[in-house]
């Protein structure tokens, strides 16, 4: 299993090399910290991803990803309360911060 910091640096890498802006909002443990992104689409809106329960990996060696706020764009704020929360329960959490208008954050999903 790759470590968090290294698929955070790695993706970030990505997103840079696609024209995107991406920062760590928030930086986990390096080992094994959970890995939550948020795609910033316009100044209101944003998608959050989240580790999808069960295994971190799928059989083609992707990350699993789920969506707990819904499939639709949610405002930031209600992003912001949400990445409190899971905070308030596991400090060592990643928090990537990409902006793209898509609402994927190339992510693999």
């Amino acid at each position: 299993m790759l470590k968090s910091e290294i698929w955070v640096k790695a993706h970030l890498r990505r997103c840079f090399s696609a024209g995107l802006t991406a920062v760590i909002a928030n930086k986990g443990a390096p080992e094994a910290g959970a890995v939550y992104v948020q795609v910033t689409i316009s100044s209101q809106q944003v998608n959050v991803f989240a580790p999808a329960p069960g295994p971190t990996y799928n059989d083609d060696g992707q990350r699993n990803w789920s969506q707990p706020l819904g499939h639709e764009p949610v405002s930031a704020e209600k992003a912001a309360e949400y990445f409190a929360r899971q905070r308030s329960f596991d400090s060592d959490i990643w928090i990537i911060d990409i902006d793209d208008r898509q609402g994927t954050g190339l992510l693999d999903i």
